[in-house]
């Protein structure tokens, strides 16, 4: 019961720090040509408040930077994805 709670809450507060709506910062994304919200600012902003301990407010950080690790490099596979169409369809007749 204890795992299952934990889980709920890193769920929970993860689902808070990536949403940009909740965020202190503006929300802008590659298309918005600003940083995004700052997911260790919001944390140790509200962590206090959201009564998160310390081991807690830990797990939470592991999680969001694996998420930004894995987002970095899904946004690289889009890129190169964009490009090669790109490229594909710049060419006289696309196939």
């Amino acid at each position: 019961m204890k795992r299952a709670s934990l889980l709920s809450m890193l769920i929970f507060a993860g689902a808070l720090l990536a949403s940009p709506v909740l965020a202190d910062a503006p929300a802008h994304g590659p298309r918005g040509g600003g940083p995004g919200p700052d997911p260790a600012g919001f944390l140790a902003h509200h962590a206090e408040r959201l009564g998160l301990d310390e081991s807690t407010t830990r797990s939470i950080e592991e999680v969001v930077d694996a998420s930004s690790t894995r987002a970095d490099a899904l946004r690289e596979q889009l890129r190169a994805a964009h490009d090669q169409l790109h490229q594909l369809l710049s060419v006289d007749a696309p196939d």
